[in-house]
């Protein structure tokens, strides 16, 4: 069965979210990227079968987060985020929020399976309680 993005009520909210280009709220769609990554990473929720198709550095954030729950899931990671291409220079969403190019302090304890995306997620930011 092909997980489809409407399977993760949250993860279709991100998907719509980030695919808006009215009434964008970055921060509301980084907290509901750490749900997915956070359940997904857990086994809770499917791993999305198919590439969202977002912009650039969202779908690259989406495909890094993807392959570190597959990972910490014991599961195979999909193709599409295995094959989607690193950011260069990395990039953290935290930017989305205004906050200046390389000055997260977190940056240093982000997994080596998202920061070979080039995406910066500190680790905090994926598991929840």
């Amino acid at each position: 069965m092909t997980t489809t993005v409407e399977m993760v009520p949250v993860f279709s909210l991100l998907v719509r979210e980030l695919r808006s280009s009215v009434d964008f709220d970055p921060g509301f769609a980084i907290r509901l990227l750490g749900d997915y990554a956070n359940y997904a990473a857990r086994g809770q929720w499917p791993l999305l079968d198919d590439d969202p198709c977002l912009p650039r550095q969202w779908d690259t954030a989406v495909a890094a987060v993807t392959c570190w729950a597959a990972h910490q899931s014991g599961q195979d990671c999909p193709q599409w985020a295995q094959d989607c291409p690193p950011i260069v220079p990395p990039w953290d969403p935290a930017e989305a929020l205004g906050w200046p190019p390389n000055q997260n302090p977190y940056s240093q304890s982000v997994p080596p399976l998202i920061a070979a995306k080039g995406i910066i997620l500190a680790e905090k930011d994926l598991w929840k309680p």
